[in-house]
């Protein structure tokens, strides 16, 4: 029987038939706008879900593939995890919290097989998708890889770099169950310019990286990227692409520095702004809060 999330809305179930994997097919490109290239087809999907990965497709009401997430089997730093390729939901049920039952259910998974750690990577430069991945699931992220998938043809990544973060999800500690335990909610927070490793400057009714980008020694820094991704690559994606540059040179010194990716900052003032916290503290001091 489908499982249902407490709006009982929506119904989760692991794929068993064809068409089961074929719905998780028509997510992919749906959500990303994905060429068929790019989708993780049937002939990989049955068996990563058969032999020891995870896969779950949600549905609406109507039956309606909306949402999926697709788990291989790993290693990261020699340890045995369970590595999440995708999560993802169609435009039209976004931000419906989907995207997080999903993921817990990905977890609960994790965690009956014998897991602590779960890793995927995301786009450094989205606002939305690091407040879910480090507020909300209370993953956290300390290393960075330049262009990681080359060139790709969807809608969202088309003409930019595919740099990523690497997410480690430590499902056990107290962080972790900590933030699933809660609703996070976007909150707005004045943010102290001392911190900012990358100043940036309003032009043409947006924010812009001024190129002047310093590291100075503390044990939290703030990076600042764009506010609305999806806007500003509409808008002009060569001004994404200088953010991409200069955010990637920043983060690539602060990861080697040991320094780790914890949080995001909103400053909703006159520009609304976005911020990744960056900590210099040892791992397991930041796992137990």
């Amino acid at each position: 029987m489908p499982q249902r999330n407490n709006f009982d809305e929506f119904s989760f179930r692991r794929p068993i038939t064809i068409q089961d994997y074929r719905d998780c097919e028509d997510v992919q490109r749906n959500a990303w706008g994905m060429s068929e290239s790019s989708v993780v087809p049937l002939l990989v999907l049955r068996p990563i879900n058969e032999k020891g990965g995870f896969i779950m497709v949600a549905y609406d009401r109507k039956n309606r593939p909306i949402g999926t997430t697709i788990c291989i089997l790993g290693k990261h730093e020699r340890k045995r995890v369970l590595y999440s390729q995708l999560t993802g939901v169609i435009p039209e049920f976004q931000s419906k919290g989907i995207g997080r039952v999903l993921k817990l259910k990905q977890r609960d998974y994790a965690l009956k097989e014998g897991y602590d750690l779960i890793c995927w990577t995301y786009d450094s430069m989205q606002s939305i998708n690091n407040w879910f991945n480090l507020n909300t699931l209370g993953a956290l992220t300390r290393a960075y890889y330049v262009n990681y998938y080359g060139e790709m043809e969807d809608r969202v990544n088309e003409g930019l770099a595919t740099d990523r973060f690497l997410a480690e999800w430590w499902i056990k500690s107290p962080r972790v169950k900590k933030r699933t335990s809660s609703r996070s909610l976007f909150v707005s927070e004045q943010v102290d310019d001392s911190l900012v490793a990358n100043p940036t400057k309003i032009e043409s009714g947006v924010r812009i990286p001024t190129g002047q980008s310093s590291l100075k020694r503390s044990d939290s820094v703030l990076v600042e990227i764009p506010y609305s991704y999806d806007k500003l690559r509409d808008f002009n994606r060569r001004i994404l692409i200088k953010w991409r540059e200069e955010t990637r040179e920043l983060y690539v010194r602060l990861f080697k520095a040991r320094y780790i990716a914890t949080e995001v900052i909103l400053d909703k003032s006159d520009y609304p702004r976005s911020f990744v916290k960056l900590e210099r503290r040892p791992l397991e001091r930041i796992l137990r809060h």
